[in-house]
């Protein structure tokens, strides 16, 4: 679905990839629920969309939708300031 600005017609995605430090098999289902729950509040406050939230043993991959006036930085932030 793309969106319409003034004058822009735009679709913004952004795929994040949270990786465990060396590697290890760390990430459980609790762990993953309280990460997109960190993840969930800030991006519907920014307008966004979660397109996928999915885990692996050792890394989660968040794939989302986002506007052209919000910075990406603010995503690579969230997990730290929570």
């Amino acid at each position: 679905m793309y969106y319409n600005g003034f004058r822009s017609v735009y679709r913004l995605n952004a795929h994040i990839v949270l990786v465990v430090k060396y590697r290890k098999k760390a990430i459980s289902k609790e762990i993953l629920a309280r990460l997109q729950d960190i993840f969930v509040d800030p991006l519907r406050k920014w307008d966004c969309d979660i397109l996928s939230f999915n885990r692996e043993s050792d890394r989660v991959h968040l794939l989302i939708d986002y506007k052209p006036w919000l910075a990406t930085i603010n995503f690579n932030r969230q997990p730290k300031n929570s």
